[in-house]
This record gives C-alpha cells, structure tokens and sequence, in this order.
C-alpha cells in the first residue's frame, strides 16, 4: 500500500475539519512539511482560492512495513494574495512597469 496524506483545515472551536485524501505523488514526491504552503486542492476555476499553511504533521507508520501508513497534516486556511491567484490560475504575476 501507498503513504496516504490526509490534509485536515482547522475549523475554530470545532478543532479540525473533515479531510481530504492525497497520495504522495499529488504532491510531486514529496511530503507536505511544516511552514509549507499549499494552494487549496480541488478549486481551479473557482475566485475565491485558499491558501493553506501546513502548521502540523502526524506520522502514522501503520502495523507494519509497507502496511498503509498515514501523514495527517493540520493546516490553517487564509485568502489567496493576488500574486498566489496568478500562480493558481496559471499566469505569471504582473511584472512592475
């Protein structure tokens, strides 16, 4: 079995939210790390993007080897900035005249 990454947003009083599922190569090989930012998965098209700061990881090696385990990654959810919207959107962010 693959490494699983699930990916949980905060959500206030409630703790987290419900996950989402990613395997290791929807992250290009590697392990989302703590610090990092990923563009919301999931939302191409969509205005209104989100921006999540990976704030804390959770290892769970499963039974044994190679037996399924798990990354919980905690993030924390903030508006896109427009040059992180260019990126979403595919542009290059608009160079200073």
């Amino acid at each position: 079995m693959a490494t699983v990454i699930r990916i949980y947003p905060e959500a206030g009083d409630a703790g987290i939210g419900p996950h989402l599922e990613f395997n290791l190569s929807d992250f290009g090989g590697q392990l989302p790390n703590t610090g990092d930012l990923i563009i919301q998965p999931r939302t191409h098209g969509q205005p209104n993007g989100e921006v999540w700061e990976v704030a804390t990881r959770y290892f769970d090696p499963g039974p044994g080897f190679d037996a399924g385990a798990c990354l919980h990654v905690i993030v924390r959810a903030r508006a896109m900035t427009p040059a992180e919207r260019a990126l979403h959107e595919g542009l290059s962010p608009a160079l200073p005249a």
